[in-house]
């Protein structure tokens, strides 16, 4: 049986997937979009199934296959604006009650939907995020910083934690580095921990072949993160060959083992020291295909055709 895959979008939407049909439509965006104009389309059309990648989703749509990446607004609703916790806090669970299937990209992730919202664990399926860039293109892109640099890469907002990222890297004596974070301010959060000094750059609006070259070049990415799904940037860094040191949290334990160095768990005075041992030392070297292989658009692929019953 064939299956035939349409990309829906508003009709202001340019940079859409190269796989599939794209139908733009609607004079609305965002959630508005979401919630009026697409289960409309959806029933003038008569198309019978909906898979949504991103968190929200149609309320109101039946045959729909949903996607929660985390719940860190329901966790720490302290870290969002306090709108948009509300509206999230409001129509995820309900969007998950309503599903016809849930998906999302890691166990700890899972465990997170089943505990906090009670849903039947096998309701919940787990696809890992995965990547594919092409190596090769970034021969063509210089890299926007010249100096020894470690890196950060996620938005600006509270659960980053750069705050602790900031000052424990201020405080390294002969610090030959700079440090780059790479993420913009988003309304959907509370705080920014934004500081720029000559000694610390934040760089917004790059695009990915930029993005490419720097963590091609960075010396170390570091996450600081509090609470994640899965942990994107690290996953990109690795496949770059750039060599990870990150907080010991749950998730990035379960994603990636031993292929990352870790600081026990919101240390500030470890972050520390595996920082000024890492960057005393010269870049190690990252060696991981066999991790790449398991977080790959293609395994992914997989994994929802399975669930989906597609054959």
């Amino acid at each position: 049986m064939g299956i035939k895959i349409v990309f829906l979008c508003p009709r202001n939407i340019r940079n859409t997937p190269d796989f599939g049909e794209v139908k733009r439509f609607g004079n609305l965006n965002g959630h508005a979009w979401e919630q009026i104009e697409l289960p409309l389309y959806l029933q003038r059309n008569k198309i019978t199934g909906l898979i949504n990648l991103c968190n929200s989703a149609p309320l109101y749509s039946k045959n729909q296959v949903v996607t929660v990446h985390d719940l860190a607004f329901a966790r720490h609703p302290e870290w969002f604006d306090s709108k948009f916790a509300k509206w999230y806090n409001w129509m995820i669970p309900r969007v998950i009650n309503r599903a016809k299937h849930v998906l999302t990209v890691s166990e700890f992730s899972k465990s997170e939907i089943v505990d906090f919202y009670g849903t039947e664990g096998s309701k919940v399926s787990v696809i890992p995020n995965g990547i594919y860039w092409d190596k090769e293109s970034i021969k063509e892109f210089e890299n926007p910083i010249k100096d020894k640099y470690i890196l950060a890469v996620g938005s600006d907002n509270p659960r980053k934690n750069y705050d602790l990222l900031i000052r424990t890297f201020e405080q390294l004596e002969q610090n030959q580095f700079k440090l780059v974070i790479v993420g913009s301010p988003s309304k959907a959060f509370s705080t920014s921990s934004k500081k720029e000094n000559d000694k610390i750059v934040w760089l917004q609006n790059v695009d990915n072949n930029k993005l490419k070259a720097l963590y091609k070049n960075a010396h170390l990415l570091v996450s600081t993160s509090f609470y994640e799904g899965f942990g994107l940037p690290i996953l990109e860094a690795l496949e770059l060959g750039c060599p990870v040191l990150a907080n010991g949290i749950e998730v990035f334990k379960e994603i990636y083992k031993d292929s990352i160095n870790y600081y026990q768990e919101n240390s500030e005075s470890d972050l520390h020291l595996q920082l000024k041992q890492i960057l005393e030392s010269d870049k190690q070297q990252v060696s991981v295909q066999y991790l790449l292989e398991m977080l790959s658009y293609k395994s992914a692929g997989i994994k929802l055709v399975q669930i989906l019953g597609i054959t």
